[in-house]
């Protein structure tokens, strides 16, 4: 098994964000997903961080570094 950062294997974007948009998009944030994975890849800032768990040549995991006011909060 493999961790791979997107910032530094932007070659494996494609594949990240069908996976998180597979996890964890609705209808309404499938395009919200692309655009933080894309605009990642090029970020100043130290997050957002993207990262995949690679098993063979098969994604079996993801994780997301972002900055707090990124999440919402619902009580």
């Amino acid at each position: 098994m493999e961790v791979i950062s997107l910032r530094y294997s932007s070659e494996y974007l494609d594949r990240a964000i069908a996976y998180f948009q597979d996890k964890w998009a609705t209808e309404e944030t499938m395009l919200v997903y692309d655009d933080c994975l894309r605009n990642s890849i090029d970020a100043v800032n130290s997050l957002p961080q993207w990262y995949l768990l690679i098993d063979g040549n098969r994604v079996i995991g993801g994780q997301a570094e972002i900055p707090v006011h990124l999440l919402k909060f619902e009580s």
